[in-house]
């Protein structure tokens, strides 16, 4: 079973936004049928008039500006992490594979590196995309004349953002549980 988990999990980290763009056109669909998959269910139909997955046009503006500016701080944070494993990768370089001292310097010497930076990389990319999106939802939010829709687009981005984030968190503390484990 943990090979299958591993299997899956490294195939995840290969194709984050693509998998994620399914995920996100999962839960659009959803959140638009909602009613209609609470009802097959049969839930009461007062409880499913009552529920309403629409924000008005001003909490959705505060909503998109805050998914925005955290898009671009973790963008930032990320590339920062990135920034100092390529500065690792280049000093461990300088001494060489065989004098690596502990288990960070062995991780970013080996086959795992390009898997680091290509995880950091996508995570940068979904996030700078996630931010561009939601600011031109959010400049034609006029046009789009949809609260109920800009709402499902908001829930679509902080998953994006949470799994994107979780997946940056996940390689990091990997790397760190590894150095934990060497000294040992």
């Amino acid at each position: 079973m943990k090979k299958v988990l591993n299997k899956l999990l490294d195939w995840y980290l290969k194709n984050p936004i693509l998998l994620d763009i399914v995920f996100v056109v999962f839960i659009y669909f959803i959140l638009s049928n909602i009613r209609s998959i609470l009802g097959a269910w049969h839930i009461s139909e007062a409880l499913i008039k009552d529920m309403s997955l629409c924000a008005s046009k001003e909490s959705l503006g505060d909503i998109f500006s805050s998914l925005i500016g955290t898009c671009i701080s973790l963008a930032g944070f990320i590339l920062a992490a990135l920034t100092i494993i390529v500065t690792f990768r280049s000093n461990i370089k300088a001494k060489g594979l065989h004098d690596a001292s502990n288990a960070l310097e062995f991780i970013l010497s080996g086959k795992y590196y390009n898997s680091i930076v290509q995880v950091y990389t996508q995570a940068i990319i979904e996030f700078i995309i996630i931010a561009i999106t939601l600011y031109f939802f959010w400049l034609f939010a006029d046009i789009f004349n949809s609260n109920c829709r800009l709402t499902k687009i908001a829930f679509c981005s902080i998953f994006c953002v949470t799994t994107s984030s979780a997946r940056s968190l996940w390689v990091l503390f990997w790397i760190l549980n590894s150095e934990f484990i060497h000294r040992r």
